[in-house]
């Protein structure tokens, strides 16, 4: 799954829901966003996680690098796209 929001506080306030539930269910999540080096997320998602969430800058980045395949994604959810 990813989650898209356009900015870092969206992003941050969905994350720590994801947490809460995930750590009830198992349920893995990340956060990506861009300006901050790429091996740490790159290890993340290497690993293997259930839900990404994420702005579109940071997932582009990955994306254009390699580094992530959007073809993985069975759910996508726009947060506050208005």
């Amino acid at each position: 799954m990813l989650i898209l929001a356009h900015t870092r506080e969206l992003m941050i306030q969905s994350e720590r829901v994801l947490e809460k539930f995930g750590n009830v269910i198992g349920f893995i999540s990340t956060v990506i966003y861009g300006d901050v080096p790429n091996p740490p997320q790159k290890n993340i998602l290497s690993k293997g996680v259930d839900c990404i969430v994420g702005t579109p800058g940071g997932l582009m980045d990955l994306v254009n690098e390699g580094i992530y395949n959007l073809s993985k994604i069975s759910q996508l959810v726009l947060d506050e796209a208005d």
